[in-house]
């Protein structure tokens, strides 16, 4: 089953406050916009975005939505040098980075 920007965001809305960990690999579907409200989800320690739409956006929000965050994977996706800029800046807590088959664009 895929899911949508619609049921993404009312399932964040539903469950913010009891998610830890999110798997959403090559959840294609899905825009940036959508997976931003991720940011919503304070306790969140374990994000990952493999295969998935992301951009440097995002990636920022989630370092400031996001305090706890100790997990990254954002392998086989699109990103430019902004979105390692923010990961460096604002996921100070994170211990592991996948960035496996990264695709970087200009």
């Amino acid at each position: 089953m895929q899911v949508n920007d619609a049921v993404f965001g009312n399932l964040i809305k539903q469950f913010k406050l009891f998610l830890y960990h999110i798997k959403l690999t090559d959840c294609v579907k899905l825009t940036p916009k959508a997976l931003s409200s991720l940011k919503e989800c304070k306790n969140l320690q374990d994000i990952d975005m493999s295969g998935c739409q992301i951009d440097s956006l995002l990636l920022h929000e989630l370092g400031v939505g996001c305090p706890f965050a100790t997990y990254l994977n954002v392998s086989n996706t699109n990103v430019d040098d902004t979105c390692f800029i923010n990961i460096a800046k604002n996921l100070s807590n994170l211990q592991y980075l996948d960035l496996f088959l990264l695709h970087r664009t200009n």
